[in-house]
């Protein structure tokens, strides 16, 4: 091979790196994760690339941990149609008292009423702890037209101010995408 085919081989492997890259991390260094769950719901949501697949909950479609920075996100979706179906009537408030209970039985939280990306939502921050450390928890419920979502993400304690603009990030990052129809 001649050295300018070798050179413009290795442009245009250096192209086509700069483009994947592109396509997989934003600006900001982060990753989007399409997440297609078994109940149903399709969503998207911004990790930072470190995270790591860990599993703590069989109702989580989405479960991420970074160990360099020590934080974890789980999501959980439920379908109001199966809600419905066992006789069920809940609205976001009640779904954010029931999703509550597992990580602060006391009820010593206040929840917040916001908007992830126009979506209505509740949220709470939430002192407990994880495997005997001090944690601190973000609770977010969103409310889509056919689904209900639990956001968990959580920190030790000692290190969430410095990690609580990433769970944000990663929080108002979420979207319930569409499926595009087969043509």
């Amino acid at each position: 091979m001649s050295r300018n085919r070798i050179g413009l081989l290795i442009a245009i492997l250096l192209i086509a790196g700069f483009l994947v890259w592109l396509v997989f991390f934003h600006a900001d260094g982060m990753m989007r994760a399409d997440v297609a769950s078994a109940n149903g719901s399709n969503y998207s949501l911004e990790m930072s690339p470190d995270m790591e697949p860990v599993y703590y909950n069989d109702n989580a479609s989405f479960q991420y941990h970074s160990e360099n920075d020590n934080y974890t996100m789980m999501v959980i979706d439920d379908s109001k149609e199966k809600i419905a179906s066992f006789g069920l009537d809940y609205d976001l408030e009640t779904y954010m008292k029931i999703s509550t209970r597992s990580l602060d039985s006391a009820g010593l939280y206040v929840n917040t009423k916001t908007e992830v990306n126009d979506y209505p939502a509740l949220q709470a921050t939430i002192q407990g702890s994880r495997e005997g450390v001090s944690t601190t928890f973000i609770l977010t419920c969103v409310e889509t037209p056919t689904f209900y979502y639990q956001l968990i993400c959580w920190t030790p304690t000692d290190k969430f101010e410095i990690n609580k603009p990433k769970l944000e990030g990663m929080i108002n990052s979420f979207r319930e995408e569409h499926p595009q129809p087969v043509q």
